[in-house]
């Protein structure tokens, strides 16, 4: 059991999915007019755009930066890519190229709107100018060139117009400043004005005569931030060191001059920031190689003069004979002391062998000193010749050191070699990068339908339209008790009924067999059947704003119910605007209003048999007080008066949220039916009128969905719910009891 009910739960919720799905694009299509206009206004735009726009093309470069950028291999760094893109950005780089190709300089020829572009790009020959003789437009690929054109600060970036007299001859104007300059091509022309000098220099014009250009110079500073922002500059993968750039312009092969010239002054930059590098750098190692050369000769003068004072020449050999001279007085005393040994054993001290022995130690003790006392002088002298000679070999490989660094930096700048190189030059681009005209027409149609479908979503969700009678009765908790369908024959009788033509607005007289008739026709067995035990036989029908058909039903239901023998009384009770009178080819004059009014008892105002069974009584004169008059209590004795002698009395009504009528009528009716309109009506007008009138004890029996289109058929739906008596009562009782809960 338990299984059986949640597979009837999925399968009921997979049925509401549906639906809803259903409902959100049946809602978008809805809006088909909007859709249509959209498509077809975005359609229009794209494809006089993809008939009349300028192709562009695109020119590119490749610049490649050596990992290591060095003056010499001891001071080697890297060079960062996003630095390098940086500078070729920089204005430096660009004012450069602005110079060289007169990029502040525009010169363009005049060009009829729209067609002059489309033309001018597929002549390939010679124009006669103008318009049948006038207005100087180029129809084809003239072109003027100007070298020199200086102008006063105040004249920068004000059009001029450059006009062709004939062959050689032209003449600039100017016309805010009334200047004018007459000239020749291949000579300079000065004019002095009241903002300055102005020099023109024109390189080149058409031979006809009456073409003419539209000529205008900008500040530097601008056509250089112009070029900045055009240019694209990115790094070729992530540390690749590859540089690409890219410009994109109308003129391919302006484009490609600008991306080569950018790149020679990049690389011209970058070689000479280098060559002055290695020149600072040559004056450095220079003065280092003075300054050890210096050093040098120092320590040999030193050297010369140790050598001069203290009589040596060479260090080692002397250290070596006298280190030599001192073992043989070690030896000769050590012979001499034994010797005096051997005396003393025979004879005493005055002897005069013992007393030659002292002497000869004496003489060997005082050589001894003299050869030690040498060898600390010596052993000085050595410290420092060594210290001496410790300096100079370190500054002989500095010295070296140095001479090698300045050869390489010799051959650097000799070389001009520079750590960025242009791989790629720009080539003229022959393919545009746009897209032809039928891809951009076909484009330009899918972006009409999908911005006129995003606009319809748009609208759905600003004005939350009506839905199918499902969405009504689930949002509103009403039952939709009749849904008529939209006829396009209704349209054009209700045109002709405005027109005050006397024709009988009735659909059942013209299509018997309408679906609308039918829809009506449940109605009518919907009423029967609620009002089967009413001691009221009143119905009003209202409506949430103007023109939601609610006088087309009220006149096509009195006849329905007519059709079934009932005896109908039909009232325009909307004294603002009524117009229920036309239906019936009947004039307003004579009516509900003068009724109360006089109060008197309607029989000379009431029109009979407008229809078979059916009475009709207009709204009358309209009066400065409607509201007064529908208040007073000459209404309800006329309406309990009529109730006797009719079987149903139908009241239209002014709509609920632009007049209170409604309110103050609604007291009196014993079924009450709410008319909204498929594409005019939206939810929350709906929501809005139920609650007025449920704020003034009124409860609202139903909802009539008028003028459905096909794409939400009643068909789909179920048949429309018939409430039973009793469920009408606890709906009026809830109603009476809760009036705020819908709010």
């Amino acid at each position: 059991m338990n299984t059986s009910l949640q597979q009837l739960r999925k399968k009921t919720e997979d049925e509401n999915a549906s639906l809803k799905s259903a409902d959100f694009f049946r809602n978008i299509l809805k809006n088909g007019w909007l859709i249509g206009s959209v498509s077809l206004l975005v359609a229009m735009v794209g494809i006089i755009y993809a008939i009349t726009a300028t192709p562009i093309y695109e020119a590119n470069i490749l610049i490649q930066i050596k990992r290591k950028a060095s003056l010499s291999n001891d001071f080697q760094s890297e060079i960062p890519a996003a630095t390098e893109v940086e500078i070729l950005r920089s204005r430096s780089v660009i004012s450069k190229a602005v110079d060289s190709l007169k990029l502040d300089i525009s010169v363009e020829p005049k060009k009829f709107p729209i067609i002059g572009s489309l033309i001018g790009g597929k002549n390939k020959e010679i124009s006669n100018p103008g318009l049948f003789g006038h207005g100087g437009y180029v129809w084809g690929e003239e072109q003027a060139r100007i070298s020199v054109l200086n102008l006063p600060d105040a004249l920068l970036g004000r059009l001029f117009i450059l006009t062709v007299i004939r062959q050689g001859e032209f003449i600039l104007t100017q016309k805010e400043s009334s200047i004018s300059i007459r000239g020749k091509t291949e000579e300079i022309e000065k004019i002095g004005t009241e903002y300055g000098y102005i020099e023109i220099l024109v390189t080149d014009i058409p031979k006809k005569p009456g073409a003419q250009f539209l000529v205008k110079r900008v500040p530097k500073f601008q056509a250089v931030e112009q070029l900045q922002k055009s240019l694209a500059v990115s790094e070729n993968g992530k540390q690749s060191n590859m540089i690409s750039v890219s410009l994109k312009g109308s003129k391919p092969e302006l484009i490609s001059k600008i991306l080569n010239e950018i790149g020679d002054e990049y690389v011209r930059q970058h070689v000479v920031q280098k060559s002055e590098e290695a020149e600072k750098a040559l004056l450095f190692y220079n003065q280092k190689i003075d300054s050890v050369k210096q050093k040098l000769q120092i320590s040999d003068d030193k050297v010369a003069q140790i050598r001069r004072n203290r009589g040596i020449f060479d260090v080692s050999e002397e250290a070596r004979t006298i280190s030599q001279q001192s073992v043989v007085l070690q030896a000769q005393l050590s012979e001499s002391m034994q010797n005096k040994d051997e005396l003393l054993s025979r004879f005493l001290e005055q002897h005069p062998a013992v007393v030659l022995a002292n002497k000869r130690i004496q003489h060997l003790n005082d050589e001894l000193t003299n050869i030690k006392a040498k060898g600390k002088e010596l052993a000085a002298a050595e410290n420092e010749f060594i210290g001496l000679t410790r300096d100079k070999q370190t500054n002989n490989e500095l010295n070296a050191e140095l001479i090698s660094t300045r050869y390489k930096l010799d051959k650097t700048i000799s070389g001009n070699d520079a750590h960025v190189h242009l791989v790629d030059r720009a080539e003229i681009p022959v393919q545009s990068v746009t897209l032809r005209a039928p891809t951009m027409m076909v484009v330009a149609c899918l972006a009409g339908v999908l911005l006129g479908v995003i606009a319809s979503i748009i609208k759905n969700a600003l004005i939350r339209g009506i839905g199918g009678p499902r969405e009504i009765e689930r949002l509103l908790g009403l039952m939709v008790s009749a849904a008529i369908p939209h006829c396009a024959d209704r349209n054009i009788l209700y045109k002709n009924m405005i027109k005050h033509k006397s024709e009988l607005f009735s659909s059942i007289r013209t299509v018997p067999s309408e679906e609308a008739v039918e829809s009506l026709r449940i109605l009518c067995s919907t009423v029967q059947f609620l009002m089967r035990d009413s001691v009221r036989n009143i119905i009003m029908i209202t409506g949430s704003t103007p023109g939601v058909g609610k006088s087309f039903i009220t006149a096509n239901f009195a006849m329905v119910l007519a059709a079934t023998g009932k005896r109908i009384l039909l009232i325009d009770c909307d004294m603002r605007k009524g117009n229920l009178h036309q239906y019936f080819g009947l004039k307003s004059a004579n009516g509900l209003s003068n009724m109360l009014a006089i109060d008197q008892g309607g029989e000379p105002l009431i029109h009979r048999n407008v229809v078979n069974n059916v009475d009709f009584i207009s709204s009358g004169n309209l009066p400065t007080e409607p509201a007064e008059l529908l208040s007073s209590a000459n209404f309800g004795r006329l309406l309990k008066a009529l109730s006797t002698r009719y079987d149903y009395i139908l009241i239209d009504t002014a709509p609920v949220l632009t007049f209170s009528d409604p309110l103050i009528i609604g007291v009196h009716a014993e079924l009450i039916f709410n008319v909204v309109r498929d594409g005019v009506s939206s939810m929350s007008d709906a929501e809005e009128s139920i609650r007025r009138l449920n704020r003034a004890g009124i409860i609202v029996t139903g909802i009539i969905l008028n003028d459905l289109k096909s794409q939400t058929s009643p068909h789909r739906y179920e048949a429309v719910n018939v409430p039973t008596k009793a469920d009408h009562q606890q709906k009026n009782k809830n109603a009476r009891t809760d009036d705020l809960i819908i709010d």
